[in-house]
């Protein structure tokens, strides 16, 4: 598992990010989401490693940091939306971070159980509509 969350990590760190959060966070995100072959099955061992870690307690050390590191992801798409105005004014902002998580888990779940479902597509366009219901509106968008 220790492999397979600091390959993510290095993708994650590699991004040439655009500057602008419309483009970045889908981008960010492709790279935890089951989008193709070689990410679906990273998710099938995280969702193997989690069910295991749930009867080994030896495991849960790992199973928190790599928690720890998917909701700091969150942490940072809403610091970044709220730190450039983007996002609307009255947003409950830990409430709104844990919601994004829990899409963007629910989304990796069934695109993992039910691929011919939840396509690429349909995850990022969840993704995309979701962000917008975070943000002030915008033209062109």
């Amino acid at each position: 598992m220790k492999k397979v969350s600091d390959k993510v990590r290095e993708r994650i760190a590699s991004i040439a990010y655009s500057g602008d959060l419309f483009i970045d966070i889908p981008l960010l995100l492709d790279e935890v989401l089951p989008i193709n072959e070689e990410k679906r099955h990273e998710m099938e061992v995280w969702f193997a490693f989690v069910v295991k870690s749930l009867s080994d307690p030896s495991l849960g050390m790992h199973r928190s940091e790599v928690d720890d590191d998917l909701r700091h992801i969150f942490i940072t798409i809403m610091n970044g939306l709220t730190a450039t105005d983007l996002a609307l004014p009255d947003l409950d902002i830990p409430l709104e971070i844990e919601r994004f998580y829990a899409l963007i888990d629910g989304l990796a779940i069934h695109a993992v159980l039910r691929p011919e479902v939840v396509t690429t597509d349909m995850m990022r366009n969840v993704v995309k509509r979701h962000l917008l219901t975070l943000c002030r509106p915008q033209s062109g968008l």
